[in-house]
């Protein structure tokens, strides 16, 4: 399966299923996907921005994350906020055109 932007924006709203190292789960929402303009050599790149529970911070790492509609997917997370909601993840793909 190819990662595209298209691929994750009809998921934007809906629960992901995070595989922990300790066999716990936890579940993240797709909040956004955020498209970048090209570069200068034409590459593009996009973000997939994720809202998680206030009460577990995932640190940066690669997990497994499962969808009712899509493949397995390991993609690597970071946290990049805190709000009172919870936290703010960012998973970042360069795409080569």
């Amino acid at each position: 399966m190819t990662l595209t932007v298209d691929l994750f924006r009809p998921h934007v709203s809906t629960p992901f299923i995070v595989q922990l190292p300790n066999q716990q789960r936890t579940e993240l929402v797709l909040e956004e996907v955020a498209e970048d303009a090209a570069t200068h050599t034409g590459d593009r790149g996009f973000s997939l921005f994720f809202k998680g529970n206030a009460s577990l911070l995932l640190p940066q790492a690669t997990y497994e994350l499962h969808h009712a509609q899509l493949a397995e997917l390991a993609i690597f997370l970071v946290p990049v906020a805190k709000t009172e909601q919870g936290y703010r993840y960012q998973a970042y793909f360069n795409v080569a055109v």
